[in-house]
């Protein structure tokens, strides 16, 4: 089989992924475009799933929102080594109209390219980033 993909809605003590059922798979492709809650115990459970994926079946995350961002920044092993991160939202804020806004980003990542400078769509004023670029951007490896 060549790729699967799955749409991950909740990662609370209701999910319910396998990794079994994925084991022949080349390459299984997470999409995160409807991820409305995240919980610790839903995260224990998403890290399980994923360490009882086999190493050789590459992990495409897709459309990764600024929280589940800020978690595979803070919580070891949602970032295991055959996962590959292939799109992400970045938080910007205006300082200006006082608005939030989220744009997507493509993968390749480093830093010098997520950090792109956005005008507010409402007032034309430059967007700030809505966290520290350190922050944000830890999962990147130098």
């Amino acid at each position: 089989m060549a790729e699967k993909m799955v749409s991950v809605k909740m990662i609370t003590e209701d999910f319910n992924l396998k990794g079994e059922d994925y084991a022949h798979e080349k390459e299984l492709h997470l999409d995160f475009t409807h991820l409305q809650k995240i919980n610790s115990i839903g995260l224990r459970s998403f890290i399980l799933f994923l360490k009882s994926i086999p190493a050789t079946t590459q992990i495409k995350y897709h459309h990764c929102s600024p929280l589940f961002v800020h978690m595979f920044n803070i919580v070891d092993g949602l970032l295991p080594t055959n996962v590959e991160i292939k799109s992400l939202y970045i938080p910007y804020f205006c300082p200006t109209c006082q608005n939030d806004y989220t744009f997507e980003a493509q993968a390749p990542f480093n830093k010098a390219s997520l950090h792109e400078v956005r005008q507010c769509p409402d007032d034309g004023a430059q967007l700030e980033l809505f966290y520290s670029e350190n922050t944000f951007f830890k999962f990147l490896k130098a």
